[in-house]
């Protein structure tokens, strides 16, 4: 049917279609001003860790004394990073001061953190602030935790983080290049330089947000957890390459990535998804030097990195979705169904 209008009639409708055009554009260039301002109010957020150097202050120590006193006037870490109650602290003390005198290990410290070849602190605190300002972008209401920086000879752990406080032990993390290396096996050894910490620091702290359904014990549910905290460390620091966050070396990714219909293939075949076993489970999630039961040539957290696809898929097939929403969502199916993720390659 054909809707004919007289003269006037047509000059009605064009003046109400130019006034919905310009409504238009007022509420786009709205849209584009708020979008900019948020922008603007994301580079406004600066959170500031400053890094509390335990190391220094220990290599400073003067005598046993001193070395306890340290370790009295930061408990929080006295007690979880080493493991050790106030009663023991002396004995500890004992055996940090004799650390610290000997001089072969303090060649080793001066190297570790060598502002030219070693671990170069400010770069370390600016990346954490970095990190920590995106985090708080996110969550307005997140409060960071203190950052501690320590050195011990391999007596204490690599990184470990809590709500109040993360302690990163400087000597695992010297390098290929150092003098000693962490008593790991050899594919566990690329993970420990200074470019993971930061992603490190991140993949524990995504732990902590990322919810579960503690009924589902599937292979599935494990990959996307995974994969969730995966994302979240890749959102708050969008400039570390994915091989520094998931801990395969660039080759071993791209070599995935090639492979990944293969890989799905393989989880479907064997109707893994929903396995429930936990030493089946393993072989999949674990680190290990291969997942031979794909290929002598798959790197192992093979689980881990399929869910990070599939989880990525689900933001791109699902944009209404926020970081957070997603990080909420302890319905590991709910995730697949809705990535609509088939092993297909990102330009597939």
């Amino acid at each position: 049917m054909l809707f004919l209008y007289n003269n006037s009639e047509q000059n009605i409708l064009k003046n109400t279609f130019n006034i919905l055009l310009a409504i238009s554009v007022i509420i786009l260039q709205s849209c584009r001003f708020d979008k900019d301002k948020s922008d603007n109010e994301r580079q406004k957020v600066k959170l500031s860790a400053p890094i509390i150097r335990l190391d220094s202050l220990l290599f400073a120590s003067k005598n046993e004394a001193e070395v306890f006193k340290l370790l009295e006037n930061n408990k929080i870490i006295s007690e979880s990073y080493f493991e050790t109650p106030s009663q023991n602290f002396p004995e500890l003390a004992k055996k940090l001061f004799e650390f610290i005198q000997n001089p072969t290990l303090g060649q080793f410290y001066n190297e570790t953190i060598n502002n030219t070849t070693g671990i170069k602190i400010n770069y370390l605190q600016n990346a954490i602030n970095q990190a920590f300002s995106n985090i708080k972008v996110t969550y307005p209401n997140f409060k960071a935790p203190k950052v501690y920086t320590f050195f011990t000879g391999f007596a204490g752990k690599d990184i470990q983080v809590t709500d109040s406080a993360i302690v990163i032990g400087l000597e695992y993390f010297a390098g290929k290049n150092a003098k000693y290396r962490p008593q790991v096996y050899d594919y566990q050894l690329k993970k420990y330089q200074k470019e993971y910490i930061v992603p490190s620091i991140l993949n524990q702290l995504a732990i902590k947000k990322a919810k579960i359904d503690p009924l589902d014990k599937s292979l599935l549910a494990d990959m996307l957890f995974y994969g969730k905290c995966y994302q979240f460390t890749k959102m708050m620091i969008p400039n570390v390459a994915d091989s520094l966050i998931i801990g395969y070396s660039q080759k071993e990714l791209d070599a995935t990535e090639v492979s990944q219909e293969m890989v799905w293939a393989h989880m479907v075949d064997q109707k893994l998804l929903y396995e429930t076993s936990p030493f089946k489970k393993a072989k999949y999630l674990e680190e290990r030097p291969n997942t031979q039961e794909i290929s002598p040539d798959c790197p192992g957290m093979i689980g881990r990195w399929l869910g990070w696809k599939i989880v990525k898929k689900y933001l791109e097939n699902n944009s209404e979705q926020s970081l957070i929403s997603l990080l909420q969502n302890p319905k590991a199916q709910d995730i697949f169904e809705k990535s609509k993720y088939k092993g297909k390659g990102d330009l597939n």
